[in-house]
C-alpha cells in the first residue's frame, strides 16, 4: 500500500507542477498532453515496484540460486 500511495502522490505532484506551467501559457497544449502521458507512464512504473517479490530479490542477491514461485 505504501508504494501505491507514493505513486499516487508522485503523479499528483507532477501533474500540479505541469498544470501550473501550462496555465501561464509557457508550453503549448500538445506538449502538455505529451507530458501527461509521461506522467502516467512514470506513475504506472513506480506502482509496479509493488509487484517485486522481496524473497526473490533477497535470494538472488545472496547467490543461493533458489527460485521462488511468483505470487498471484
Amino acid at each position: 500500500m505504501s508504494v501505491a500511495r507514493q505513486s499516487v502522490l508522485i503523479g499528483i505532484a507532477i501533474c500540479l507542477v505541469l498544470m501550473l506551467i501550462a496555465s501561464f501559457g509557457v508550453i503549448p497544449a500538445i506538449i502538455g498532453a505529451l507530458f501527461q502521458e509521461v506522467v502516467d507512464t512514470v506513475t504506472i512504473l513506480w506502482a509496479l515496484r509493488a509487484r517485486i517479490d522481496k524473497t526473490e530479490v533477497t535470494s538472488i542477491s545472496s547467490g543461493n540460486g533458489k527460485k521462488h514461485p511468483a505470487k498471484a
